[in-house]
């Protein structure tokens, strides 16, 4: 209620209506507590258990559908066939075994086709450039495409019951391929030129995999390949999760594209581990280096290419969310605090010409000024 006007001409200024501080309607009841409070930590432990589990949901699918599935194994590695270091370790492979089996004193016949070469007198030292160019033509034929799927088709069932051996395999023997198909084809050759060969010359194996380590990866590929399909959605699910229930979405988003990034790259940087380690294993086998990187780079294309797909999302996410979120200067559905609006605090009672007291916006008058007990003079200027 207005007390009346209080003429200020003395101070040279006008008239100011004063009231009461019981006049001024009380403040609002404190609202309720922020709403979502509890979205944040949900959100933020969302994210972070969603990108740990991201790398494992990716092998796991890559274990299921490319290792322990026949069809999915047979597809993902016929295509090395076609790699000249595979060609040439296989070239290699079977010129030394059919070599060792020939009669080094027996002449070569005339009857050798002349794209061979001019090869007479014997065979020591000239047997094995001979088979090794044959059985290059054999590797280099489109038939030997077919030659490679079938002998990993028949080494599969082998590869599965080592690793469900859960590490109990004891020999050192070593997981090969049987190419009795190409040695087959480059006797026939040879036979067909008058060389003969003994029949006991069937099998020789294009060495694959160290059966201890393969015994070993056993214990974490089962698992994994259990968990398939479960483990990929939950985490799907949970990233996106994440998101839905941040209070501020596009900054979760941020997060979540910064936490996937990182957690492809550590995908990334353990395939690399394994690379080394299963080449590790190959040279000690004395298999050619180049072939055992082509099968290992054919073995594992499946998750390199998706780890880095899902490095690629993750940049893109955390970019264009951090872009969004700078223009519009808030992310998401942020909670707003409810209260009242002016400040709560208690004014003095009584009068007070200075314009700022009790039911005038603003700040409270400073302790001293025109109005309150003992004050003097006119009250401040603002």
């Amino acid at each position: 209620m207005a007390i009346g006007q209080d003429s200020m001409t003395q101070y040279g200024q006008s008239p100011v209506t004063y009231y009461r501080a019981e006049d001024v309607p009380p403040a609002a009841a404190p609202g309720p507590p922020l709403a979502g409070v509890w979205r944040r930590p949900i959100a933020v432990a969302l994210v972070v258990v969603g990108c740990l589990l991201a790398p494992v949901a990716l092998v796991s699918a890559y274990v299921h559908t490319d290792i322990m599935d026949l069809e999915g194994y047979v597809a993902t590695i016929t295509p090395v066939g076609d790699d000249p270091a595979v060609q040439k370790a296989v070239a290699d492979m079977v010129a030394k075994q059919v070599s060792g089996a020939l009669d080094t004193d027996q002449p070569l016949p005339d009857l050798l086709p002349e794209e061979l070469g001019d090869f007479t007198g014997p065979l020591s030292g000239q047997m094995e450039g001979l088979t090794r160019k044959l059985t290059l033509q054999v590797v280099s034929s489109s038939a030997f495409r077919g030659f490679w799927a079938a002998a990993n088709r028949k080494a599969h069932p082998v590869i599965v019951d080592i690793i469900e051996s859960k590490g109990k395999v004891t020999a050192s023997d070593l997981v090969g391929l049987d190419m009795a198909e190409v040695i087959g084809n480059v006797t026939d050759l040879l036979a067909s030129s008058g060389v003969a060969l003994p029949k006991s010359l069937t099998k020789g194996d294009i060495v694959l995999f160290d059966s201890r380590e393969l015994a070993t990866a056993g214990a974490v590929i089962l698992p994994l390949d259990r968990l398939y399909p479960v483990l990929p959605i939950v985490t799907l699910a949970l990233l996106l999760l994440s998101v839905l229930v941040a209070p501020r979405r596009l900054l979760a988003a941020v997060y979540l594209g910064i936490g996937l990034t990182l957690a492809m790259v550590v995908l990334e940087a353990g395939l690399a581990v394994g690379r080394a380690r299963y080449l590790g294993a190959t040279d000690d086998a004395h298999i050619p280096h180049a072939a055992s990187a082509a099968i290992w780079g054919a073995l594992t294309s499946s998750p390199r290419l998706w780890g880095w797909a899902a490095l690629v999302t993750g940049l893109a996410v955390a970019v264009a969310a951090g872009l969004v979120f700078l223009v519009i200067g808030r992310g998401g559905n942020r909670p707003q605090r409810t209260g009242p609006v002016r400040p709560d605090y208690l004014y003095p009672p009584g009068e007070t010409p200075y314009p700022g007291g009790p039911g005038y916006p603003g700040d409270p008058p400073a302790a001293g000024g025109q109005g309150y007990p003992g004050a003097t003079g006119p009250p401040p200027r603002r």
